[in-house]
C-alpha cells in the first residue's frame, strides 16, 4: 500500500536501516561527548566533523518523523496511522522540544570563538 509522503515501518525496508544508524549515533553520542567536553581541548579536530556529520543524521531524523506512520494505542483503534496532520501533531506533541534542543549544533559557536581575528 502506498501513502502519499508518508514513510510506514512496515512497508519501508529502509526504515529498520535507519534506525540501527540513530543507534549507532546515540551511542556515539553517549561515549564520545562526555570525553570531548572534559577532555578534548581543541574543537577543529577531525572530532568536530565527525560529531557534525552525526548532528546531521539526527537533524535528518528530526525532519523524517513528520513523515513517519505509527500505530495508534489500542483503546484508538490500534491502526497505523498514516494522516500527516496527526503524525505531526503527536510528534510535536511528544518528543520535537527535546529533539530540537538536541541537534541544535552548539560546538559551531565554539569552534567559531577558537578563530583568530582577522
Amino acid at each position: 500500500m502506498h501513502y502519499r509522503g508518508i514513510v510506514h515501518p512496515r512497508h519501508n525496508r529502509w526504515v529498520a536501516r535507519w534506525d540501527i544508524l540513530i543507534i549507532i549515533g546515540l551511542l556515539y553520542t553517549a561515549i564520545v561527548t562526555p570525553v570531548d567536553v572534559c577532555i578534548v581541548q581543541y574543537k577543529h579536530t577531525g572530532l568536530f566533523v565527525t560529531n557534525l556529520l552525526v548532528d546531521i543524521v539526527f537533524m535528518a531524523d528530526l525532519v523524517l518523523q513528520f513523515f513517519l506512520a505509527y500505530k495508534a494505542p489500542s483503546h484508538e483503534g490500534g491502526r497505523w496511522v498514516t494522516n500527516r496532520r496527526r503524525i505531526a501533531t503527536r510528534y510535536l506533541k511528544t518528543w520535537f522540544v527535546v529533539d530540537f534542543v538536541s541537534v541544535l549544533p552548539f560546538e559551531i559557536f565554539d569552534f567559531f570563538e577558537l578563530l583568530p581575528n582577522g
